[in-house]
């Protein structure tokens, strides 16, 4: 049974992501055996991650979303890559 839930709802957002070859092979497996849509497996892993991430969740608490129309929210497509500092 796939940890994931691949069956979240809601209004989503553009994200273009560069995945060295072997990640990509992998999700690209775990797309084929969760029976999901490729970006619903990306979204669910990153859900687990936040949940699981023991860390993150007090940190999150202190940095709130910012509010839209005060000049500092990003624009819905942005570019990350998951390449290491300096490497690329």
């Amino acid at each position: 049974m796939p940890l994931i839930d691949a069956n979240r709802k809601g209004k989503t957002v553009k994200l273009q992501v560069d995945l060295d070859r072997e990640t990509n092979a992998t999700l690209n497996k775990y797309v084929r055996y969760s029976r999901a849509d490729k970006h619903k497996v990306i979204a669910g892993a990153l859900q687990l991650l936040f949940k699981e991430d023991t860390e993150f969740g007090p940190w999150l608490e202190k940095h709130p979303p910012r509010k839209r129309g005060d000049g500092s929210a990003r624009r819905t497509t942005e570019r990350h890559s998951t390449a290491p500092p300096g490497a690329e």
